[in-house]
């Protein structure tokens, strides 16, 4: 979006400054790989900002520090592992505050633990669309059981596999509804 549209800040957020930079590499080879006519001229392409001057517009990527976002204005945000994140809930009220009314905040995690920040955010009525994406939902049982026995962790596996929080003993999602959607796994592009 940042490519394409004016006067966008976008920031990538995560519990570590590793991952989020890994996020921002990603961003870098879409850019890379954009067909010239498309793409924005570059101003800063640093390893935590990347910005496009005539657009007025940047990616940047910011650690989930204590105050993150604190000063930004973010018009779409990504937030990464937050349940991985050390208060999360004080962090996140900083965020939400940076980010405007029609701007748009993204969480994407794997379930850690029943109780802390991200649980409980899933589990409210809060205004946030949930949407549960598996990344093995194109491997076989075969494929899976094999990664079941490379974890030897039940419940690890329950937590990356099976969408589940940790010690809560049932999964967030419906076991029959991720079987059915695995199922129904949309390629790159569809609609």
């Amino acid at each position: 979006y940042a490519l394409t549209h004016p006067g966008v800040n976008v920031a990538l957020v995560g519990y570590n400054s590793d991952l989020t930079k890994e996020l921002l590499d990603k961003v870098k080879t879409f850019y890379r790989t954009t067909p010239d006519k498309l793409k924005p001229t570059l101003q800063y392409n640093s390893k935590f900002e990347i910005s496009f001057p005539q657009l007025e517009s940047k990616i940047m990527v910011l650690p989930s520090t204590e105050y993150v976002g604190r000063g930004y204005t973010i018009h779409f945000a990504l937030l990464t592992e937050l349940a991985f994140w050390e208060n999360a809930e004080e962090k996140m009220s900083v965020l939400e505050a940076s980010v405007p009314v029609n701007g748009k905040i993204v969480i994407e995690s794997t379930p850690n633990l029943v109780g802390d920040h991200f649980h409980r955010m899933w589990m409210a009525d809060n205004g946030y669309a949930k949407r549960e994406y598996g990344w093995w939902w194109h491997y076989s049982q075969a494929e899976a059981d094999q990664i079941a026995m490379r974890l030897n962790n039940p419940m690890k596996f329950a937590r990356e596999y099976s969408l589940e929080f940790m010690s809560s003993g049932r999964s967030v999602f419906d076991i029959m509804t991720i079987k059915r959607q695995r199922k129904n796994i949309l390629n790159v592009g569809d609609k």
